[in-house]
């Protein structure tokens, strides 16, 4: 394997690097002296970029007009229970986005119960160092509960659900994106154990250059 293949190769499989389990693009961003053919030839060696590389389709999607950061914040639940035993028992995660900036949010936690939510929605607050405006998510009671709006009540912070087949779309989309890393990271380490690259992964993400949604 060359020079260049090989820090190709050495970004993509980097949990922490902007260009982890990334296309073309992406990568180009960090390998500017490395002609995109170049990387779009050491990326048709891997195995794990082959089989997950994304199909591109067209939707009409409604707009989400937001002027400003921390203004609106979507949440929303990932199921992981399938993994638990590997993970330390976290079954879940926790997924919050800034609507405006993109910048994502993610934390572990074990039961879906108001409790858990509030204190890793707590958790999200401080690692920000900030907090929004309003804050929208389905109706699931992990959220629409005593606790956590008490919770939302002393940070100011108004909860409201989004009724329509979209939902959430900003967070669920980072949800996809997420989701398609960690399993691109299980079929390269060849193991299911993502808790330890958790926060390396979004790290990663928020590192990458994002696209209006």
């Amino acid at each position: 394997m060359d020079q260049d293949n090989e820090k190709i190769l050495k970004s993509y499989f980097n949990p922490s690097s902007s260009g982890s389990f990334g296309g073309i693009d992406r990568l180009k961003q960090i390998h500017q002296t490395i002609p995109a053919s170049k990387i779009k030839e050491a990326l048709q060696t891997s195995s794990t970029y082959t089989k997950h590389k994304r199909v591109l389709h067209t939707f009409l999607r409604r707009k989400v007009n937001v002027h400003t950061s921390n203004y609106l914040w979507q949440a929303d639940l990932i199921i992981l229970n399938k993994y638990a035993k590997q993970n330390k028992n976290f079954k879940y995660l926790l997924t919050v986005i800034d609507v405006f900036s993109k910048k994502a949010y993610v934390a572990a936690i074990k039961n879906k119960t108001g409790l858990d939510v509030t204190d890793a929605f707590s958790t999200i607050l401080k690692q920000a160092n900030k907090k929004p405006t309003y804050l929208s998510s389905d109706l699931g009671k992990e959220f629409f509960n005593k606790t956590f709006k008490t919770f939302l009540d002393i940070n100011k912070i108004e909860l409201f659900a989004v009724h329509s087949d979209k939902k959430a779309c900003v967070v669920e989309r980072f949800n996809r994106t997420l989701m398609e890393r960690i399993q691109k990271y299980f079929d390269h380490s060849g193991k299911t154990k993502y808790i330890d690259v958790l926060q390396d992964i979004v790290h990663s993400y928020n590192e990458s250059l994002h696209r209006t949604i």
